[in-house]
């Protein structure tokens, strides 16, 4: 009997490998998308979607240990754990955060267009 997929967020710093992302020899992490964070500087950061996979134990064990979140009742359910609504308040603050940086960093790179000789516009 096949086993149905598991939806799942990343939880606080950790980085829970994608094992079927692995089998096909890629580097993955799930819950999180390789992006560029502030100008330069780039890193795994969570995704605001959950991200659905098919069912594999270490996922379901990762899930156990605190290091993911299930994203709804049945992958709880299916990993055995209790379903919090609310993550644990964790994901509105990742969120937030994630997305005070993305400002903070147009606001620098706005602010930096404004002090540059000519308004931030090149010479001809």
């Amino acid at each position: 009997m096949a086993k149905e997929n598991l939806r799942f967020y990343c939880r606080g710093q950790a980085l829970v490998a994608d094992v079927h992302a692995q089998e096909r020899g890629k580097r993955r992490f799930v819950g999180r998308r390789w992006q560029e964070v502030l100008p330069g500087r780039w890193g795994f950061c969570p995704t605001e979607q959950p991200e659905e996979l098919p069912y594999h134990h270490d996922l379901a064990k990762a899930c156990r240990d605190g290091d993911l979140w299930a994203a709804d009742e049945a992958t709880a359910k299916a990993c055995g754990v209790p379903f919090d609504p609310d993550f644990g308040g964790e994901m509105a603050e990742t969120i937030k955060a994630f997305k005070a940086k993305a400002e903070k960093a147009k606001a620098e790179k706005k602010d930096d267009a404004k002090a540059a000789p000519g308004g931030g516009k090149a010479d001809v």
